[in-house]
């Protein structure tokens, strides 16, 4: 669709589409292939009482169908999802998205979309101390990652166990380089001493202060990833009011579900005491938290 010859006018390009009738017999699905003809100059009933229309082609192929401000479930399955006309000031158009539902291609769509929020944990995989150390334990999860269990299981492939891990003890580290990247290395347990102050190095944190490490899980490897806190804190009680924290993420690993963070104090060696340490573990069903 592109705007027409007047400012509350619009254009729809010659086409073709596919409409798929299940709703008349479910066992016999009509398949109707539609092709239409170039519209011009089409106005917009709509435009003085809505912020936008949105555009449909019938399955005649011959007629152009409106709705304000949004499609019903029924209108997108009976018939050609065009696009969205934009009329926000109630007198012309200030925008067109060509948005039309596709009809190849869905799985793929789907993908796209889960690729972006990353992998879900169903159940499981929370953090605790590991014992009188600065290391994690985790528990035995399910999380669900795109075809991560098809090796397995081709009957149930999107959805894997993960073993737990009492004693972890690689864990990647990811803090800011300081030019605009981030930095990963490979550490054995976390160390409370340090924060992510955006210098390129791990930085040293004041005397009885404390930080916030952001503690994520890649399910299909197991793999334990420890974001850098970015700020300090008096008392571990301010530490637990800066929560949820907001810090920028190594966009690598942004869509790996947060899973915990460890607020401990510097100069910590036993994750077990509470008066230094709390580990706050995010709800067993989520995506990603950024």
């Amino acid at each position: 669709m592109t705007v027409g010859s007047g400012p509350a006018l619009f254009d729809v390009a010659p086409g073709t589409g596919v409409v798929y009738d299940y709703k008349t017999d479910p066992t016999n699905p009509l398949i109707t292939f539609v092709s239409w003809n170039a519209f011009t100059d089409v106005s917009l009933p709509h435009i003085a009482a809505g912020l936008a229309s949105t555009v449909f082609v019938d399955p005649s192929g011959t007629t152009l169908t409106q709705t304000s401000p949004s499609a019903t479930p029924n209108l997108r399955r009976e018939k050609l999802t065009i696009g969205v006309v934009q009329h926000t000031d109630n007198a012309t158009i200030t925008g067109i998205a060509n948005n039309p539902i596709l009809a190849f291609g869905k799985e793929n769509t789907n993908q796209d979309a889960l690729v972006e929020t990353g992998e879900q944990n169903i159940s499981g995989n929370a953090y605790s101390a590991q014992g009188v150390n600065t290391k994690l334990a985790r528990t035995a999860g399910v999380v669900y990652s795109i075809g991560a269990n098809s090796g397995t299981d081709l009957n149930n492939p999107n959805f894997l166990n993960v073993a737990a891990d009492t004693d972890i003890t690689v864990y990647l580290r990811s803090f800011r380089d300081g030019v605009g990247g981030f930095t990963t290395s490979i550490i054995t347990s976390l160390d409370p001493d340090v924060y992510d102050d955006n210098s390129g190095t791990p930085a040293t944190i004041s005397p009885n202060r404390f930080s916030i490490k952001e503690i994520r899980l890649v399910g299909e490897i197991g793999l334990t990833v420890v974001t850098l806190g970015q700020d300090t804190y008096a008392t571990l009680s301010d530490a637990l009011l800066a929560l949820p924290l907001t810090i920028e993420v190594n966009p690598n690993i942004r869509a790996v579900p947060v899973r915990a963070r460890v607020i401990a104090k510097v100069g910590n060696t036993d994750f077990t005491d509470v008066s230094e340490v709390e580990i706050r573990c995010e709800p067993e069903n989520g995506f990603s938290g950024t």
